[in-house]
């Protein structure tokens, strides 16, 4: 009888939960991850490598590869607290050096300079 019983009990938890249990996990996602780069090879990038103080952890890192590439023009960014850097590629027709710079800083981080690559 105890069996049945938890057998019952545990059909009853699987059918409450509705297989939400994904769409929960979803739900939960850090919403603030960004897709990765799609790169149009009919442009020609340019590429730079950005001095960045005030990085000190992953955490900088993803917020300043969040902020280069949700800034139009850019295709693809990496940064790196560790070395202090980060790094853009970007279609110079859309974005500047100017937008990517005030991009880093309006995140709170200085941009030491910037060079092409």
């Amino acid at each position: 009888m105890k069996k049945f019983l938890f057998v019952i009990l545990g059909l009853a938890l699987l059918a409450a939960c509705g297989g939400n249990a994904t769409s929960d996990a979803s739900a939960n996602a850090d919403s603030s991850v960004v897709a990765p780069p799609v790169i149009d090879t009919t442009i020609v990038y340019s590429n730079v490598i950005i001095k960045v103080e005030g990085m000190t952890c992953t955490g900088c890192e993803k917020t300043i590869i969040k902020a280069l590439r949700t800034t139009p023009g850019v295709a693809d960014a990496a940064a790196s607290w560790e070395a202090g850097i980060a790094k853009a590629q970007y279609d110079p027709a859309v974005a500047t050096q100017d937008a990517i710079k005030a991009a880093i800083e309006a995140k709170g981080y200085k941009v030491a300079s910037i060079e092409l690559k």
